[in-house]
């Protein structure tokens, strides 16, 4: 079964640029990108490969079926109206390339509205390609977030065993917010799969020296840069603690390793102008200098909406003051009450948030499962978990702090929440193994 789809896949597409060339244009990335996913999940052992088939297979009708809907009813933007925004300035930069805008206006305007331009500039490389068509990059989102499930079983499996990587790819790849999120034309998808793909390549690395891993270490570590500069420094301190501490090979060889590779990208960044990039552009999303609270306080501010009037309702806390170290961590557990448990049913005042309520109801049940699979982990396991521990405890505290807004914490704690099911299934065997002993 494995070995036919791939064939079939090719059979499909060639079938389709048959009947219609520029429908071929239109699928021929996404289709091969769909075909090699195939190929490199079958690829694994037999029993893993036929799991991890039906699993990419189902992820990617459901992210297939809500992204089209969404798509055809025209609601985009009730669920994520920056999906307009990307899809606008990618086809504006093609455009540019091709001749028929001013592209110092065009730079100038992204510079003005959009945050972190990787995705714009991917949206545009596509449709420079094979021309307008939203649905293909859709199509690639669908593809990666898919492929999330394949690596987050892989990821769960070297952090526990078998049983746990089953059920986290379940849940990797049915829990609603991860379909929501991954379905539609937003950079979430790729985010999520760079953070999965960065963390893997650390965990094999801890395991030995590799060539492979740290070169794609080194290259989603960089694709994070573009998309979202804040995780591009998490995931390289995180890294970096997860080499040293949970290192299997001896402390002298992994220091060498870390060397090495940090070394060779921090040669690399400079020589390439990336460290320059890097600067310039930490100068022009937070400014020159100055606190970094008062820079997370402005932040925080800014997302919570504070001294604006909104009919949305998604926002929290807006008066919040974290502009000093002290008054960061009075804020603190408050922020992650918010962060990891809303929306509460007494903020729900409309339907955008009402859908999000029953899986908000299935989370917080199964948080005793997150925290006995946290306890067994750091006690038994942890220098097999501490790369994805490490992230997901660096990224928590940070969105904790910053967030302000419901809508886009339940959007963006999908990077952290991707690692917290993994616990989550640990702690769901270990209570299924208990139960089992009990009743023998």
């Amino acid at each position: 079964m494995t070995k036919v789809l791939p064939i079939a896949g090719v059979l499909v597409i060639g079938l389709l640029g048959g009947i219609n060339p520029g429908l071929l244009l239109a699928i021929i990335i996404p289709g091969i990108l769909f075909i090699v996913s195939l190929v490199i999940i079958s690829s694994q052992p037999d029993e893993d490969a036929r799991f991890l088939t039906q699993m990419f297979l189902v992820a990617f009708a459901l992210r297939a079926v809500v992204g089209t809907t969404i798509y055809v009813l025209d609601v985009v933007g009730f669920f994520a109206g920056d999906v307009y925004t990307y899809d606008t300035f990618g086809f504006l930069v093609a455009e540019t390339w091709e001749g028929l805008h001013h592209g110092g206006r065009i730079e100038s305007l992204i510079s003005r509205w959009v945050t972190h331009p990787g995705y714009v500039y991917f949206l545009a490389v596509l449709y420079y390609v094979i021309g307008h068509k939203p649905m293909s990059g859709m199509a690639i989102n669908w593809i990666l977030g898919s492929l999330t499930v394949f690596l987050t079983f892989l990821i769960a499996k070297k952090m526990f065993d078998r049983r746990v990587a089953v059920y986290s790819a379940i849940f990797a790849a049915v829990m609603p917010s991860f379909v929501l999120w991954q379905c539609q034309l937003m950079k979430d998808p790729i985010i999520i799969f760079c953070i999965c793909l960065c963390v893997y390549s650390v965990m094999n690395l801890q395991e030995r020296f590799s060539l492979f891993y740290g070169v794609l270490w080194m290259v989603t570590l960089v694709a994070l840069f573009y998309l979202r500069i804040y995780l591009f420094y998490i995931m390289g301190v995180t890294s970096a603690i997860s080499l040293l501490v949970g290192q299997r090979i001896g402390l002298v060889p992994m220091l060498f390793i870390a060397a090495l590779f940090f070394g060779a990208f921090a040669f690399m960044a400079q020589k390439s102008g990336f460290t320059q990039q890097v600067e310039r552009t930490q100068e022009h999303q937070l400014g020159k200098g100055g606190d970094i609270f008062k820079k997370l306080d402005n932040l925080r501010r800014g997302q919570a909406g504070a001294g604006l009037h909104t009919e949305v309702g998604s926002r929290y806390l807006e008066e919040a003051d974290i502009s000093t170290a002290e008054k960061a961590i009075t804020f603190l557990p408050i922020g992650l009450i918010y962060l990891l448990l809303a929306p509460f049913p007494w903020m729900v005042i409309n339907f955008r948030q009402a859908i999000t309520l029953p899986e908000m109801v299935v989370w917080w049940c199964l948080i005793p499962s997150l925290i006995r699979g946290l306890v067994y982990g750091v006690k038994n396991r942890f220098s097999y978990i501490s790369s994805p521990l490490f992230f997901s405890i660096g990224l928590t505290l940070l969105y904790a702090l910053f967030q302000g807004n419901v809508g886009t914490a339940h959007r963006q704690r999908t990077q952290i929440f991707i690692f917290y099911f993994i616990f989550i299934s640990a702690g769901l065997v270990l209570k299924k193994i208990k139960r089992d002993e009990t009743s023998h």
